[in-house]
């Protein structure tokens, strides 16, 4: 018997509802050919939203989200600050996952073919709950919070994941210069590492791992960082990468099973409606989002997630340079890019 699932789907702003059209074709002719069932709800949000009723994410996204736990959000525009509080904090969304991985037939633009990460951001924390006081004329304070709950929950996760990839975790910090913040993140990891013995833990500087990034990529496997300086490195993982249209993003709770999935970029607004954009990014997310739906490596969700992931493998490794998306050097627009990959689908199903 199949899977069913009810997902929310916010098309987001710019480029948004053009690669989420093309990432729901991808989904839904993965999912059906494993026979999950998937039902979408669409509601608007973003800058446009925000224009028409005031708010850029109104009650029924929240209501939707809240009810169906599950949510494929495109790109949006200048309003992106409303949704770090109103959907990452206010639903405790307090991993953000970004995985980058290239290949060989994208080097270049990606620096090497054997790229092959996951950068984990706390969510939740940080400078990022953006609370700003003016205390004096043309003088401004930013705080920001570290709490020992939130740097364990962080530790166990990446741990978790380390040990199921390649048992090497990286943890990020400045705890040179911010010795109480950062050094509860690190220490933390120290701490929580004694039950992980057969994972490897690195600790470096921000400013340091950004160098190695670009000077050696294919050596990280799991790197944790706070919520800025995650922020910052997992966009420079995925141009290094090959680019951000390439690099999708989830962020989730799971124990409460609430997750939403993006792309890592932005709206783009110059290029909106132009029919130009990389898709993949948007496919991406949607394949981490059917990840984090299985309950088992065997279900609907899983299969349908891996077929997804060699898809885009697949396309990406095996395409003429030509066939690629505009960013790679290729001139195939965005429904192209998704055509291409439901094709490679289409292919890995019928060999199985």
């Amino acid at each position: 018997m199949g899977s069913q699932k009810d997902i929310v789907v916010f098309p987001g702003d710019g480029i948004g509802p053009e690669i989420v059209e093309e990432a729901l074709r991808v989904l839904s002719h993965a999912s059906s050919l494993v026979g999950v069932q998937l039902r979408y709800h669409f509601c608007d949000i973003g800058d446009g939203a925000k224009a028409r009723w005031g708010v850029a994410i109104p009650d029924e996204a929240l209501e939707l989200f809240r009810k169906h736990r599950v949510a494929l959000k495109g790109p949006v525009g200048e309003s992106v600050a409303e949704f770090v509080t109103k959907l990452r904090r206010d639903f405790d969304l307090y991993i953000n996952l970004r995985p980058v991985k290239s290949c060989p037939n994208i080097s270049p633009p990606a620096l090497r073919g054997d790229i092959d990460m996951v950068i984990i951001r706390e969510n939740v924390e940080d400078v990022y709950i953006a609370r700003e006081y003016e205390v004096a004329p043309g003088a401004w304070r930013l705080e920001g919070i570290f709490t020992k709950r939130e740097c364990e929950r962080i530790a166990r996760y990446a741990f978790e994941l380390a040990r199921g990839r390649r048992r090497y975790l990286t943890v990020a910090h400045k705890a040179n210069v911010m010795r109480r913040t950062h050094g509860l993140f690190v220490e933390t990891f120290k701490e929580v590492s004694k039950e992980y013995p057969d994972v490897k833990l690195e600790s470096l500087y921000a400013d340091a791992l950004s160098a190695y990034i670009v000077r050696k990529p294919q050596d990280f496997d799991v790197i944790a960082c706070p919520n800025l300086i995650g922020d910052i490195i997992s966009d420079l993982a995925a141009e290094v990468a090959g680019g951000l249209g390439l690099a999708g993003s989830a962020n989730i709770n799971p124990e409460t099973g609430m997750g939403l999935f993006e792309p890592i970029h932005g709206s783009a607004p110059d290029i909106a409606g132009r029919g130009v954009a990389d898709p993949i990014s948007q496919i991406r997310s949607a394949s981490l989002m059917l990840r984090f739906l299985s309950k088992d490596p065997g279900d609907g969700f899983s299969r349908a997630a891996a077929l997804i992931e060699a898809g885009v493998t697949n396309y990406l490794c095996r395409s003429a340079r030509e066939a690629l998306p505009i960013h790679l050097g290729g001139s195939a627009g965005t429904h192209e890019v998704a055509e291409s990959i439901i094709k490679e689908i289409t292919k890995l199903r019928e060999q199985v």
